[in-house]
């Protein structure tokens, strides 16, 4: 909005011309693509933690205690990402860059699943602490990007549907014949944000090849 005003009008209706707009944006594949694959293994560590941390020898009580310090290191590291992305004046990098970090955890664990516990707990606490700091600015990214407040509104309703498709592969990703180590779990997961790190790729140059041309024909700043 700050960079186009006309988004800042809001209407009683979304018009078909910004329906078909939205249906048809093809910008919005990497977004779908990353939002599911990265969104899924951190549905499926804040649902399974504690039980992964009891399969590490930890006492469940113990356990329940212990998984909530990723979840504590998550809320700053959340207000860090949004904060920093406002900052700078760009989103796409700030959402691979939170990506990346969490693939690099997910493979940790994926390679630490026959080290002692401590480094698989260490190494469980830093993927829950950067499971989606990155989500959020997704969100304003994909916003930033849309044409006009109808555009809009369609957009983030298909994000936040994807959001929730993710959930249910998410509940797919630990199985109980896995267990105690899940090493397929692991692998499907450390694959997942692969998939998500590379999409992220593709949209920021995406975004960064046509936006310079929209700036170009049209004066118009958009966030990239």
């Amino acid at each position: 909005m700050i960079d186009d005003p006309s988004k800042a009008h809001a209407k009683r209706s979304v018009s078909w011309p910004e329906l078909r707009s939205a249906l048809t944006n093809w910008r919005l594949i990497p977004h779908v693509i990353f939002t599911i694959c990265g969104l899924a293994p951190s549905s499926t560590l804040s649902s399974y933690a504690p039980s992964l941390v009891t399969s590490m020898g930890f006492e469940r009580l113990q356990s329940n205690a212990m998984v909530s310090i990723g979840a504590w290191l998550l809320l700053p590291i959340n207000l860090l990402w949004g904060f920093t992305a406002d900052k700078t004046g760009v989103r796409g990098p700030w959402v691979f860059l939170g990506l990346f970090i969490f693939w690099g955890f997910n493979l940790g664990n994926m390679l630490l699943i026959d080290a002692d516990r401590n480094k698989r707990f260490a190494m469980l606490t830093l993927s829950t602490a950067f499971s989606f700091p990155w989500h959020p600015v997704n969100g304003a990214w994909v916003s930033a990007n849309a044409k006009s407040a109808g555009e809009r509104s369609i957009t983030m309703a298909i994000l936040i549907m994807t959001a929730n498709c993710s959930g249910i592969v998410g509940k797919q990703l630990f199985r109980e014949e896995d267990a105690p180590k899940y090493r397929k779990g692991w692998t499907i997961i450390t694959g997942l944000t692969t998939a998500a790190v590379a999409c992220s790729v593709w949209a920021n140059v995406q975004y960064y090849i046509l936006n310079k041309r929209r700036l170009s024909r049209t004066g118009l700043s958009y966030q990239y």
